[in-house]
Order: C-alpha cells, then sequence, then structure tokens
C-alpha cells in the first residue's frame, strides 16, 4: 500500500516508514516484484500502479482499513487547509456521513444494506473504465489524484440494563 500511495519510493525509505528489519522488506520487495504487483524502476525506486485487495481476503483488509483512514484524515486536511488547492479542489474533496436506523422489516432496510454493495460495484466499473483509458492515453505531466473512500458500520443498538429497568415501571 505504501509503495502505492507514497511511490515511487526507495527500499530504505520504506525501511524507515514501517517497523520491520531490512532483510523483511527486502524479501517482501521481492515477492511483490515477483508477483507483477509492483515494479523497480530505473532509479531503483519501487512503484505500483494500483492495489487490489479481493473481498473477503483473509490478509490484506489491515492495509486497505489503514488506507481508508488515511484517505479521511488526508480529506480533512485538505478541507482544513481550506482553498489552498483552488476553490474547484476545495468543492471536489470532501466527506458526508449518513446514519440510518432500520429494523428487520423495515420498508428500506434492504437498500440501506446493499449501500456498500452499490459503492463497491459502481467505483470499481468506473475505476475499469478510467484505467483502461489511462492505458491507452499517457497521463499528463500535471494531474489530479482523486481518493474515493466509503464504508458502512453496522451496529445493533439495544436497550441498556438501566433503561430496560426504567421502561417497567
Amino acid at each position: 500500500m505504501l509503495v502505492y500511495r507514497e511511490g515511487p519510493i526507495a527500499e530504505g525509505e520504506l525501511v524507515g516508514r514501517i517497523s520491520l528489519k531490512p532483510e523483511l522488506v527486502r524479501g517482501y520487495l521481492k515477492e511483490l516484484l515477483d508477483q507483477g504487483r509492483i515494479e523497480l524502476l530505473d532509479d531503483g525506486n519501487y512503484r505500483s500502479g494500483r492495489v487490489v485487495i479481493p473481498l473477503g481476503s483473509a490478509a490484506g483488509w489491515e492495509a486497505a482499513l489503514f488506507d481508508h483512514f488515511q484517505a479521511v484524515v488526508k480529506t480533512m486536511c485538505v478541507r482544513l487547509r481550506g482553498s489552498e488547492g483552488g476553490a474547484a479542489h476545495e468543492a471536489n474533496s470532501g466527506g458526508s456521513t449518513y446514519t440510518f436506523s432500520i429494523y428487520p422489516g423495515h420498508p428500506q432496510e434492504d437498500e440501506v444494506h446493499g449501500l456498500l454493495r452499490e459503492f463497491r460495484a459502481r467505483h470499481s466499473e468506473l475505476r475499469q473504465r478510467v484505467s483502461s483509458y489511462n492505458e491507452a492515453h499517457a497521463l499528463p505531466p500535471s494531474y489530479e489524484h482523486v481518493t474515493a473512500y466509503g464504508g458502512v458500520c453496522v451496529t445493533m443498538e439495544e436497550p441498556d440494563e438501566l433503561e430496560r429497568e426504567d421502561e417497567d415501571f
């Protein structure tokens, strides 16, 4: 994930950014190179054009979680800096949070529970179209890097013991 988000990046810089012994980092880089997930540039730096962690993977979710967190924090920093990147950047950077209170049998239960599935499907399809276009047309020297993030957290709200006792009175 660091090679993708922070690259091109040197092995020494990676070692300094993560708490692993240099020989472990070197081994992981070799494995990623062998799998074609990263590339070694002529200047000795590593780069990755994309990271995809398949849904349901037993490993890699930690990197995805860190990437989500970093995207949220970066978005907050862009918004806090104000119009430093210009009005267009400010208008296109941000986030929204929506909370839905539903229960089994609620008329919108399936729609609300489908939000994450729809988000993933729509953005995966769009990413594929953008990637295909970019493969056929070289990026200009200056371009925007747009990171879209989304998540859904479902918790069950139950009255606590005191609330249940109060209800009996």
